[in-house]
């Protein structure tokens, strides 16, 4: 689920690749995205319904 979430934030920043900015925001998106992902995790959500409010909680980007 882990990788699924990398391809997603890399997914959005996607077009922006050629701007070292978005490198870096997208690398500290991840993290946060991670953490919160485990943080999901040990209250009791499945893999894929931590997955979903993860990605859920990123908003219009």
């Amino acid at each position: 689920m882990i990788e699924k979430l990398n391809a997603h934030v890399h997914g959005i920043f996607a077009p922006y690749k050629s701007a070292k900015t978005a490198t870096e925001l997208e690398e500290e998106l991840l993290q946060n995205l991670l953490e919160k992902y485990d943080d999901h995790r040990r209250n009791g959500a499945s893999e894929q319904e931590a997955f979903k409010l993860t990605v859920d909680s990123i908003g219009e980007v």
